[in-house]
Parts: C-alpha cells; sequence; structure tokens
C-alpha cells in the first residue's frame, strides 16, 4: 500500500478505516443472518471469498487501478479491506459461536487458547515466509498466492464438512 500503490501512511490508514468498517458490517450481518446459515459452511465459503479477494489485490496491475489515479486506487483497495474486514469477523464469530455450542464447558478455555495458539503461530510463520519472499517476489505475486492457499483451503474445507455432514446424516437415518 505504502510503496506499490504510492499511498504512504495516510493509504495504510485509509486501509485500516475500510477494515474496521467491514468489522462492524460483519458483526452486524452475522447478527442479522448468521442463526440462519450452517457455520462450518459459513466459514469454509467465507475462507475461499477471502482468497478470492486477496487475489483481486494481485490484478491491480493487470487492471492498470493506479492510472485512474488515487481515488480510484482507494476505491479498489478500500473495496478490497471492507469485504476482508468483513469476512475475518463471519469467521471468528462463526467460530465463538461453534465451540460455545459444540464443546463441553470443562475444556472450551483449552479450545480457545490452542485456538488462539494456532492463529497466531500461522501469523507468525506466515508474516516470516512472506517476509522472506518479498526479496525474490513480487507482492502481487504473493498475494494471489496467499489468495490461491484461502481458496483451496475453503473449497478443501467445504468438501470435507459436506462430506462429513452427509456421513452423519447416513449413519444416523437422517435425510
Amino acid at each position: 500500500v505504502q510503496t506499490y500503490l504510492d499511498l504512504g501512511t495516510q493509504g495504510v490508514g485509509m486501509m485500516g478505516f475500510f477494515v474496521g468498517l467491514g468489522f462492524l458490517l460483519g458483526s452486524t450481518l452475522y447478527g442479522w443472518f448468521g442463526k440462519k446459515i450452517p457455520k462450518a459452511q459459513l466459514i469454509f465459503v467465507c475462507y475461499a471469498i477471502t482468497g478470492v479477494i486477496l487475489g483481486a489485490a494481485a490484478f491491480i496491475p493487470v487492471f492498470d487501478i493506479p492510472a485512474g489515479g488515487k481515488i480510484a486506487v482507494y476505491a479498489y483497495m478500500g473495496g478490497i479491506a471492507l469485504l476482508g474486514g468483513l469476512l475475518y469477523t463471519v469467521i471468528n464469530i462463526a467460530h465463538d459461536t461453534l465451540i460455545h455450542e459444540e464443546v463441553p464447558s470443562v475444556i472450551r478455555g483449552r479450545i480457545f487458547s490452542a485456538r488462539e495458539w494456532l492463529y497466531i503461530l500461522s501469523f507468525m510463520i506466515s508474516s516470516l515466509l512472506l517476509g522472506a519472499s518479498a526479496f525474490v517476489a513480487h507482492p502481487y505475486v504473493l498475494a494471489g498466492a496467499c489468495g490461491a492457499f484461502f481458496v483451496l483451503t475453503g473449497i478443501g474445507g467445504l468438501a470435507y464438512s459436506w462430506g462429513r455432514r452427509g456421513r452423519f446424516e447416513a449413519e444416523n437415518g437422517k435425510k
């Protein structure tokens, strides 16, 4: 944002604003509609959509967004940041709700702790890998690779979730 899009610190601040706005919208939408949607499938669909929007950042040079001026870049990246914040919030609320609904209270704290460890380790490892690979790959290529990873994770998780639900229903005589 600062270097390749030539938005500087102001651009980072604006992207933070759009992510925060996405957090608010995601919380509101989940509050309205979350009960109607199967949580596990929602999580994986959100991961896949996150991958698509990360991949959209890789297409900035293809669409030559900077040629439209700073307003075009802010609009494009603001949309990506807003959707990212929205999806992140929906994923987190769905995770928390699933844990509260499915995990016995005596081990719930350990599950939350283990989840935080996974979040933190994933963040640290991905930061290290992306930071190291930035020396050999362009940030747009890295955005596309991250996007592809999220899409594949979402699709794989969704397929697993559907298969698991189908086996459960078959074993318990439900349709």
